[in-house]
C-alpha cells in the first residue's frame, strides 16, 4: 500500500476521507477503484455514474491478494449468529409492552413489516412472493436513492435486529447485475478458514481484552496511516511489532485463544 501511495494510486488524505467526498469522486468518474457497501454504496453509485459520465461503468473485481490469482486471507463473512441482541432491563417500567414489542418481530405480521414494509406501498404480493414496488426499486422515482437507502424509509431491516431476515428480501436487495456479480466475486476468500466464530469471554477476560485492544487499535490506526503515506519508513516495522508486544498483544491473543478453546469444547 505504501508503494501504491508513492505512485499516486491511493488518493492523498485517504485517512480523512468521508463518505460524501468518496461518493463525489466516484460519481464524477474520478476514481479508478473504490471499496464500499454493495447496497447503499454501489447501489447508488452505479446508476448515477452512468448518468453523469457516458460510457463509464463500475464492475466488481476480486480483492487484492499477495500473489496474482491468490485468495485473500479473510473477508466479510456473516456467521450463523452474531453478538448483537435485545434484552429487557431490570429498570424497565413496562415489561409486558417491551416483551410484546420484541415478540412482534417474530409474528407473521411483524415479519412482513420488518422485511417488506406496508403492502400496497413498499411491496405487493406477486405469485405468493412479497415483491418490492418501484418506490423501492426504481431510483428514477425515488430521488436517485439506492434500494438500501429507500428501504430504510419503510422497513425495519436490513440485517441485524430482533427478527428473522426473509430470503426474498435478500434476493431483491441487489437489483443490478453488478451487485449480484459482486456477491459471488467477493465471497471468494479464505474467510471460512480464518474468521473467528462467536466466541464468548468471561466478564474478567472481556474487561482485560477491551482495555488492551483499546490502546492497540489507537496505536495501529495511527501507524497504518503513517506507513502507507510514507510519513514513517517501513524500516521501522520491527519497532512497531515490538511496541505491540509491549502493549500486551500476546496476552490479547491468549485471551481469545482461551475463549476459542471453550467454543471448540462445546461443539463436541
Amino acid at each position: 500500500m505504501a508503494h501504491w501511495y508513492k505512485n499516486r494510486l491511493i488518493v492523498s488524505g485517504f485517512a480523512d476521507e468521508d463518505s460524501k467526498r468518496i461518493s463525489a469522486l466516484v460519481i464524477a468518474g474520478d476514481a479508478g477503484a473504490v471499496a464500499g457497501y454493495n447496497g447503499s454504496g454501489f447501489g447508488s453509485w452505479i446508476p448515477r455514474l452512468k448518468n453523469a459520465v457516458p460510457g463509464a461503468a463500475l464492475e466488481p473485481v476480486p480483492y487484492v491478494a499477495q500473489s496474482k490469482g491468490g485468495k485473500l486471507f479473510t473477508g466479510q463473512m456473516a456467521g450463523e449468529s452474531n453478538a448483537s441482541g435485545a434484552a429487557i432491563t431490570t429498570s424497565c417500567k413496562e415489561i409486558e409492552i417491551a416483551a410484546r414489542l420484541l415478540d412482534y418481530g417474530y409474528s407473521e405480521k411483524g415479519h412482513m413489516m420488518y422485511n417488506f414494509g406496508r403492502e400496497g406501498i413498499s411491496y405487493e404480493m406477486k405469485d405468493g412472493v412479497p415483491t418490492y414496488t418501484d418506490v423501492i426499486l426504481d431510483n428514477s422515482k425515488n430521488g436517485g436513492l439506492s434500494v438500501s437507502q429507500e428501504m430504510s424509509k419503510y422497513i425495519r431491516r436490513c440485517y441485524n435486529g430482533p427478527f428473522e431476515q426473509d430470503p426474498d428480501y435478500l434476493f431483491q436487495m441487489y437489483p443490478l447485475q453488478e451487485q449480484k456479480d459482486g456477491v459471488t466475486i467477493w465471497s471468494q476468500t479464505d474467510a471460512a478458514q480464518h474468521k473467528l466464530p462467536l466466541i464468548v469471554m468471561t466478564e474478567e477476560e472481556n474487561k482485560e481484552f477491551s482495555e488492551i485492544m483499546s490502546d492497540i487499535n489507537t496505536f495501529r490506526e495511527e501507524k497504518l496511516a503513517k506507513f502507507v503515506s510514507g510519513q514513517e519508513s517501513l524500516d521501522t516495522l520491527n519497532s512497531y511489532y515490538e511496541t505491540l508486544k509491549n502493549l500486551k498483544i500476546e496476552r490479547a491473543i491468549e485471551i481469545q485463544q482461551q475463549a476459542y478453546d471453550r467454543y471448540l469444547a462445546r461443539q463436541k
